[in-house]
């Protein structure tokens, strides 16, 4: 025969259909039982095909030829039993032509809802209970349904019951004509069987996985032990080019070097050491307050009394601010051209600036206003208080000869007394004098008060860049660049004979940018090289 097994069921019961006609192609037979004789032959593997009726007919037509066809080519019938199926006409029909096929002993029934036997008046349950169509409740005589009632094979799928495992083993039993306690018994084994396997694969697996984690976990370790002696080498690497840097005197230079050193490996004692005592035993400078600008800063400086700081910028503007808090403290000094210098008052009451225009203005410290402005008829290139801030002293350099030096009343801006042919000058430190450095080569100490001069001229080779008195007065030095590209030379002169001190500083092949004496007066510093006066020996660079 073609099928192994006609389905027939309600259109209602769908989703038993679906689930039975699947279990039962699906299900492998125990490999024990295959090829077994059964009545039905040798057991195969599978019970393939079974035909499922999954539509209901009109109610108006017979069965179909189809349906006739694959009930005589099916070796049972399997009924899904339940109140809709029990008053289906459909159902009751295959039933009905399957008996008359003489295959009344191969109906087996699938219980799925309701109560068998309901309609026989079962305490606790109605008519309307009933699963069993009548074509399966009685026998059929001469094509007819009898009186005679019959004890089709169920197997009961609902809760409480067999439940939906143990129904379908009980219609596979059935269906292969074997005992259902063996079967039940091979499936078991069967599934003890799949589990074993599936648990030994697990083992298995488990068993590489620890492999793969132990020898992830020795690589692991064998990468991270490499990392920490590159890192270490690294560090070792950094900590000998601080030491290097310490010996050339590159204290910055270190720290960052031992800063990255214990970045690679922060166990590395003798670069903490190190850096703690760099840290310790030295005083670096800090950034305590920083001051905006909109424009570029070309000059900074504090007031004498170290409450204020001023700053020249490229915005022709000259700002004041508070030391301690940063603040800006009161308006900005702006000119209408380039600034060239500004200098505080002694008591930081003023600030005097030089701009382009060829004016020395003076301003209020405090609040940035105006007091007042000295127009000159050239370039002034330097403005200087005196040390009891009651004079100014500006100097305007020209090559064509028309140098001049002038002193100033600082609160009146009147001119006092007669210009000097000078291109710079300074005050000496008690205010009482003036000297000069010329185009010509001429530097000369001059009275304040009186205008005379206090020395003779004294004399070089060369044009004048600038000229300065030692802090204690007795000396000054003169900067200037030799005729005849001989370059930049420094000398330092007696401020009471105007005769040299010691031998000329010379820089043939360098620019002298600025030139000071130390603070007790017994040292010149230049752009390059630090020289006693005396003896003109090089001592540092």
């Amino acid at each position: 025969m073609k099928y192994w097994a006609f389905l027939s069921y309600s259109h209602t019961d769908k989703k038993w259909g679906d689930w039975l006609h699947k279990a039962l192609e699906t299900y492998r037979v125990p490999r024990r039982l295959v090829g077994k004789e059964s009545r039905d032959g040798k057991i195969p593997e599978r019970l393939f095909p079974i035909f499922r009726d999954r539509e209901e007919l009109p109610v108006s037509a017979d069965l179909g030829a189809n349906i006739n066809e694959a009930l005589r080519e099916s070796r049972y019938l399997i009924v899904i039993c339940s109140p809709r199926s029990a008053q289906s006409r459909w159902v009751g029909e295959e039933i009905k032509t399957f008996k008359k096929l003489g295959r009344e002993d191969r109906i087996l029934a699938l219980i799925v809802d309701g109560e068998p036997n309901a309609s026989d008046g079962k305490p606790g349950f109605k008519i309307e209970d009933e699963c069993f169509h009548e074509a399966m409740r009685y026998r059929m005589v001469d094509g007819e349904v009898s009186e005679i009632r019959s004890e089709p094979i169920a197997a009961d799928a609902r809760e409480g019951k067999d439940g939906k495992t143990n129904a379908k083993l009980k219609l596979l039993a059935g269906l292969l004509g074997v005992n259902y306690d063996d079967l039940k018994r091979r499936e078991q084994e069967r599934r003890l069987k799949r589990a074993r396997m599936i648990a030994a694969a697990s083992v298995a697996l488990i068993a590489i996985f620890a492999a793969l984690s132990v020898a992830f976990f020795f690589n692991a370790r064998a990468a991270r032990r490499a990392r920490d002696e590159a890192r270490a080498t690294l560090s070792r690497s950094d900590f000998l080019q601080a030491l290097r840097s310490i010996d050339e005197g590159k204290d910055f230079d270190a720290l960052a070097q031992l800063a990255r050193s214990l970045r690679f490996n922060p166990n590395n004692q003798a670069a903490r050491c190190r850096l703690a005592t760099l840290l310790i035993y030295r005083n670096y400078p800090t950034s305590v307050l920083v001051l905006k600008h909109d424009a570029v800063v070309q000059s900074a400086q504090f007031s004498p009394d170290g409450k204020k700081i001023m700053a020249v910028a490229l915005d022709n503007a000259v700002r004041v601010w508070d030391a301690e808090t940063g603040a800006l403290v009161g308006n900005p000094m702006r000119h209408n051209v380039y600034v060239r210098s500004a200098q505080f008052s002694p008591d930081t009451t003023k600030v005097a600036t030089v701009s382009e225009d060829k004016t020395v203005w003076i301003w209020d410290a405090q609040n940035g206003s105006l007091v007042t402005s000295i127009k000159h008829d050239q370039r002034v290139w330097s403005v200087q208080f005196s040390p009891d801030g009651k004079l100014l002293l500006t100097a305007s350099p020209n090559r064509a000869g028309l140098e001049k030096v002038q002193l100033w009343d600082a609160d009146s801006g009147m001119a006092v007394g007669k210009p000097l042919s000078a291109g710079c000058a300074q005050f000496s430190p008690d205010g009482k004098r003036i000297a000069t450095g010329s185009e010509d080569g001429t530097a000369q100490i001059w009275d304040v008060k009186t205008g005379e001069a206090l020395t003779g001229p004294m004399k070089h080779d060369g044009s004048i860049h600038s000229v300065e008195f030692s802090p204690n007065g007795k000396r000054i030095l003169t900067v200037w660049v030799a005729e005849g590209g001989n370059g930049w030379a420094a000398r330092a002169w007696d401020a009471g004979t105007g005769r040299p001190v010691g031998e000329v500083m010379k820089h043939p092949d360098d620019v002298i940018v600025s030139a000071h004496f130390s603070p007790n007066s017994k040292r010149v510093v230049t752009a390059i090289a630090c020289l006693r006066l005396n003896s003109a020996g090089m001592v540092g660079r």
